[in-house]
């Protein structure tokens, strides 16, 4: 099924057949294009033919958060940190004054 859907959204959006290789001598500079990107550029290619790219951008946006938070927490661990180390220090101190 999904070399079926793959051909139909080639046909649809390139009007390329793959059944009918002749065909590849007109549409030689599209298929050029396609061969000559990156990873990360044909992902994103083929992202748009199965119209998922809203997931990857949603996982962009998790993943973001994630990164925030983790920086957040940090900040908070080291003023707690921070807080601790002072209780200790200032501990026999108040011990002696009571």
């Amino acid at each position: 099924a999904r070399r079926s859907e793959l051909k139909a959204l080639l046909l649809r959006e390139l009007q390329l057949d793959v059944d009918r290789p002749d065909t590849f001598v007109v549409q030689q500079s599209a298929c050029a294009s396609i061969a000559q990107q990156t990873p990360l550029e044909l992902l994103c290619f083929i992202e748009d033919f199965a119209r998922t790219a809203h997931l990857r951008r949603g996982v962009e946006a998790e993943a973001a958060t994630v990164g925030r938070l983790r920086a957040s927490l940090a900040a908070l661990g080291a003023s707690l940190s921070r807080a601790c180390a002072e209780r200790t220090r200032r501990s026999p101190a108040l011990d002696a004054a009571e």
